[in-house]
């Protein structure tokens, strides 16, 4: 019933969950996903995915954390340049004007 009403949809785009081994229990915690998190462009996370480090559970937390504040700061502009019409419009042709300019 949930998965076919309208605010079914923002909600899940919204929220967000982590897992969390403690013991010998899995626990899932669900969290609201702040609107900054929509500006990071595609390919941030995906150079985040590729290249973390991943030799052991430390490496990758410790890895992940000092990555994150670049990220946030990232976000953070990008969110303040969309404020400006003009950085709106280029975002949102963005991949047409990639295209163009290899033409």
């Amino acid at each position: 019933l949930l998965a076919t009403c309208a605010g079914n949809r923002i909600l899940v785009q919204g929220t967000g969950r982590i897992e969390i081994v403690r013991g010998d229990r899995l626990e899932r915690v669900y969290f609201r996903i702040p609107s900054v998190c929509k500006k990071l462009p595609k390919e941030s996370k995906q150079d985040l995915l590729l290249t973390i480090k991943r030799d052991n559970q430390q490496d990758k937390i410790e890895d992940f954390f000092e990555r994150s504040e670049f990220l946030m700061q990232e976000m953070i502009h990008r969110e303040k340049l969309m404020q400006n019409r003009k950085f709106t419009l280029l975002n949102r042709y963005e991949s047409k004007i990639d295209d163009a300019s290899f033409m």
